[in-house]
């Protein structure tokens, strides 16, 4: 006749994990997940400027577009300074500069050099910080025959 357990019985040969070898593992994850935390924090900044990278170039080409086409057809040395606040991005600006100078590649009275510079000001003093991500845009504009 074979007999049942008893609640009370305890069976040593299952496999189980005592609170300190628990521990130890918490520890060794622990180790393991500390260092790669800094790394997924640098991995999100890195994506943020990159977002912001990618929507100053849509912005600043858009803008440089716009000024290329009033460039030509006035042919004046002129320059604007603002921000892409009507788009939606009051903290983005801009700065655009027109010039015939020869030292930067223009032909006085044919060959007009645009500079395009946008950049996140991210604590807003209107000015670019070297911890703001930037972009630089060059092209020229050719007088327009009449």
């Amino acid at each position: 006749m074979a007999t049942t357990p008893s609640l009370h019985s305890y069976n040593h040969n299952r496999a189980a994990f005592s609170l300190l070898e628990v521990v130890a593992g918490l520890a060794v994850v622990a180790l393991i997940l500390i260092p790669t935390t800094g790394l997924m924090q640098e991995v999100l900044l890195g994506e943020g400027i990159q977002k912001n990278r990618s929507e100053l170039m849509q912005l600043a080409q858009g803008k440089q577009n716009e000024f290329c086409h009033f460039a030509r057809a006035d042919f004046q040395e002129n320059k604007e300074a603002g921000n892409f606040a009507k788009q939606g991005y009051p903290e983005l600006n801009y700065e655009i500069y027109c010039l015939q100078d020869k030292s930067l590649g223009g032909i006085p009275d044919r060959l007009m050099i645009v500079h395009t510079r946008a950049w996140h000001d991210a604590n807003r003093n209107r000015s670019l910080d070297a911890n703001e991500t930037k972009v630089d845009l060059w092209t020229s504009v050719a007088r327009a025959t009449p």
